[in-house]
């Protein structure tokens, strides 16, 4: 491809990504290292991160915090077990479960970033990988107990 395709298909892309408010890699933040922290293209400085430390600490020790998590959970475990009437119904259970597994990760990964677990599960008990991306039985018996 030339280069003057290659400018071109980025720049639509870029317009693309912008005009309709679409969210890049740079937008969320990214955990290299305990001292390497990422957003929007610029590594934060140790005050930063040492602030979003505390502000992740402080949310996972509340009681709303639990509270939250646990409603999510009870409506992605009631829209599987007892409402779904139909595959989509199932779907939906499933990216609920999904994204109380993505919020739980990324406040454990910003309160202990010594040990980057990845985006959806870093525990020991987890006989699938390290970084397991499934929803399932799997995930009640050991993400919930």
């Amino acid at each position: 491809m030339s280069r003057l395709k290659i400018w071109i298909l980025a720049r639509l892309s870029n317009l693309l990504i912008r005009g309709f408010g679409l969210i890049t890699e740079d937008d969320i933040l990214q955990i290299k290292s305990k001292d390497v922290w990422i957003h929007k293209g610029r590594q934060l400085t140790k005050g930063e991160i040492d602030n979003l430390k505390s502000e992740a600490e402080w949310i996972s020790a509340s009681s709303l915090w639990k509270f939250l998590t646990a409603e999510i959970r009870w409506h992605g475990q009631k829209k599987a077990i007892v409402d779904a009437k139909d595959s989509v119904d199932l779907i939906a259970a499933r990216e609920l479960l999904y994204l109380s597994l993505i919020l739980e990760s990324f406040i454990k990964n910003c309160t202990n970033s010594d040990t980057i677990n990845g985006p959806i599960c870093g525990t020991s008990k987890c006989s699938i990988s390290n970084k397991c991306q499934r929803i399932g039985m799997h995930d009640f018996v050991h993400h919930w107990q």
